[in-house]
């Protein structure tokens, strides 16, 4: 058994760092997730009830399987394949924009469904609630496509709250595309706000959503142990 990737939260509060490891064993690929202190044991815990809700929106077939092996041990299936996020990149860098669009809208018209439009007020983010059921980190990176065929499933599940709106999941989907692939979109002219507005928001809820999103961060990171401004930017959840 040997790790072939290994990822640790460094930016994290304690009660929400997880080391994250690929492992391969036997020829084959699986994922585990280690609560890296005592204090995030029980955030590790409730990957089997995330796991669980998703599986009740989108089915088996389109979720990564998951299991707890033991407190702050959870164990999840290696998905193969293309990210959602290479796929509609792909689509700019051929220069086929209105596919780039239209997988996008496909994004949010299907794979948000289950998410209320107009729900943009939030109560905090409790990750602990017994009704989270909406999954704040579903972004295109987090979708692997099998194959070359339709077929997809969800690989993170970790942060579900019990309320958000479509609009605001959207708005964090747009912004983690553009802060990893910033340089593609500026070869066609296009900033974050022209980004954004063109998937419909407006300045006033771009300004909303930022703030919502660094309320966000400042539930999820251990802000004594950022290196840099960039951090919030591009930290990887």
């Amino acid at each position: 058994m040997k790790v072939i990737y290994a990822q640790s939260t460094m930016y994290r509060k304690a009660e929400y760092a997880v080391l994250t490891q690929f492992i391969e064993s036997e020829g084959k690929r699986f994922v585990l997730k280690k609560a890296e202190n005592k204090k995030a044991i029980s955030f590790v815990n409730g990957f089997v009830k995330n796991y669980h809700e998703m599986v009740k929106q989108y089915g088996e077939e389109h979720v990564a399987k998951g299991e707890l092996l033991s407190p702050g041990l959870f164990k999840m299936e290696y998905v193969y394949g293309e990210t959602f996020a290479y796929r509609c990149m792909k689509c700019l860098q051929d220069g086929d924009f209105e596919r780039f669009i239209h997988r996008i809208l496909y994004y949010y018209q299907h794979i948000l469904c289950n998410y209320e439009e107009d729900n943009i007020s939030i109560d905090g983010f409790d990750f602990t609630s017994p009704d989270r059921q909406y999954n704040i980190d579903l972004n295109l990176g987090n979708i692997i496509f099998i194959s070359d065929t339709d077929d997809f499933k969800i690989i993170d599940y970790e942060w579900l709250i019990p309320q958000i709106s479509k609009q605001f999941v959207f708005f964090r989907t747009i912004l983690s595309l553009y802060m990893e692939k910033g340089e593609i979109f500026e070869k066609h002219n296009m900033s974050l706000d022209t980004l954004l507005q063109g998937c419909g928001m407006d300045k006033n809820e771009i300004n909303m959503f930022m703030k919502m999103e660094e309320l966000f961060y400042d539930n999820v990171l251990d802000w004594s142990t950022k290196r840099n401004e960039k951090a919030m930017a591009v930290v990887n959840f």
